[in-house]
């Protein structure tokens, strides 16, 4: 138990959250896929941009930080349940996990002296691009996909 000011009183409680340094990153042309890449936990997250985005084409090289609530919930499950979700925006990508939208599981932010994420916001609950986590770093080929390395 502690006291606040003015007789208030309150418990502490454990917040789960660790930040990890990111690159953001998406090759020039419509179909290309983005890439979040953490080095630092060994883990990439990768999503289609609309291609109705005015900035679809665009190309993404930006890097800042993940805020997560729990590396577990950075994990492929292969299930039909556990799929991820992005809402995204110049200055914020948020990652939700499909089956429970109100509970944010991760959150990016780009640089503070960059210019952002050069893609409009495209959040539309169940229809938000499907994210897919992966163990190791993401290579974007240029031509739609990508290569996992280990």
């Amino acid at each position: 138990m502690y006291w606040l000011p003015n007789e208030l009183s309150g418990n502490w409680n454990t917040v789960n959250q660790s930040v990890s340094a990111a690159w953001l990153r998406k090759v020039t042309g419509k179909g290309n896929p983005v890439a979040l890449t953490i080095e630092s936990i060994h883990k990439s997250a990768v999503f289609n941009v609309l291609d109705s985005d005015e900035h679809a084409a665009d190309a993404i090289s930006t890097s800042g930080m993940l805020y997560f609530t729990d590396l577990r919930n950075l994990e492929l499950e292969n299930t039909d349940k556990a799929h991820y979700v992005a809402d995204y925006d110049a200055d914020r990508l948020l990652f939700y996990r499909s089956d429970n939208l109100d509970k944010l599981i991760g959150v990016f932010f780009p640089k503070a002296n960059g210019n952002g994420i050069p893609i409009n916001d495209q959040w539309a609950g169940k229809n938000a691009p499907t994210v897919t986590w992966l163990d190791g770093t993401v290579v974007l080929d240029g031509k739609g996909g990508y290569v996992l390395e280990e």
